[in-house]
């Protein structure tokens, strides 16, 4: 029996730093487990593809595993775990990972290397080990290649056409969203192969700023919903932003206590999957998306969201459809 849902992604090892001090060093993350998880809010019946080195800690991959998400696409890499993540989060929502630029609380180097030179996304370490730990189709197992609904989270551009191509392939029908990567290592403006193949593009609003370097965001995004049927912009503690060309329709987020963000939007991305897939409503899948990062946002790691009731999950997603401007979609 295949796997219903499928997210491809990376695994890290993060090292948080909240605004108010909380420290929670080396902690399971990655845009693939956090999607994944996203997911699984909503199904029993999800995969992950990803790479781990030799030393990523077996007992993460079992918890996951033993929560009910697929693991049969785990591949591991012989070498230690290159991909970490470290993140310094400041009062007013902005993120940075780098030290000379984080205000730190004295006990942060007891707790975590400050030494140690990790892959901060676009780093020349980074770049050099993304594409080893960035899934590609001999990656996908089998039962996985017919799937319902895929993920693909950000990797480089060869590797998410050439899934995007054999997922589409297998099942014309099968739903397949984009978070849009980070950076663009063939430097083109649009990749409109790529654009051409997904159903739904998720960029963050940082992305957009970013992309590309003339950092023109209105003029990204338009580029983006003339390439893509549907476009959501994922927009913080500010909710999102549902763009099907020429509607425009805005979704909050689910009030929570704040605990650790890192994740929240890959986990938005696995559960808008999960919702597109079931409804064929880009904006209740939002609402789907918005409750499943809301269960990251007041935890601390991907794994402690696998304790989350479902019932809940529900009744967050009710009270967040009645609160939409002009009601539930049709």
């Amino acid at each position: 029996m295949g796997i219903e849902f499928v997210v491809t992604g990376n695994l890290t090892i993060d090292d948080v730093v909240t605004a108010d001090g909380a420290i929670s060093p080396s902690q399971c993350g990655g845009n693939g487990v956090y999607a994944a998880v996203g997911a699984w809010i909503w199904s029993d019946s999800v995969g992950l593809v990803a790479g781990a080195g030799a030393d990523y800690p077996t007992g993460w991959l079992d918890r996951i595993a033993a929560a009910g998400i697929d693991t049969a696409g785990v591949y591991r890499l012989p070498e230690t775990h290159a991909l970490r993540s470290r993140v310094f989060y400041r009062a007013d929502g902005s993120r940075t990972d780098r030290v000379a630029e984080a205000t730190l609380p004295p006990e942060v180097a007891a707790l975590i290397d400050l030494s140690q030179d990790f892959s901060a996304m676009g780093s020349e370490v980074h770049r050099e080990a993304w594409p080893r730990y960035s899934p590609a189709p001999p990656q996908l197992p089998a039962s996985y290649r017919r799937a319902r609904g895929a993920h693909l989270a950000p990797g480089p551009h060869a590797n998410l056409r050439a899934l995007a191509a054999q997922l589409r392939a297998a099942d014309d029908q099968t739903v397949l969203t984009l978070d849009w990567p980070w950076w663009d290592e063939t430097g083109q403006e649009f990749d409109d192969e790529l654009l051409g193949l997904v159903t739904a593009v998720l960029p963050g609003r940082e992305e957009l700023a970013a992309w590309p370097l003339r950092g023109d965001a209105a003029a990204t995004l338009a580029g983006l919903v003339r390439r893509c049927p549907v476009v959501v912009v994922k927009e913080g503690a500010d909710g999102c932003s549902v763009h099907t060309a020429p509607a425009v329709r805005r979704i909050g987020v689910v009030p929570v206590e704040p605990g650790d963000p890192t994740g929240a939007g890959d986990a938005f991305c696995g559960g808008f999957l999960v919702g597109l897939a079931r409804t064929g409503d880009p904006v209740l899948a939002a609402a789907h998306g918005a409750v499943s990062a809301s269960f990251v946002v007041e935890t601390f790691g991907a794994l402690s969201v696998l304790e989350v009731d479902r019932a809940l999950a529900e009744h967050r997603l009710k009270s967040l459809i009645s609160t939409l401007d002009g009601g539930i979609p049709s």
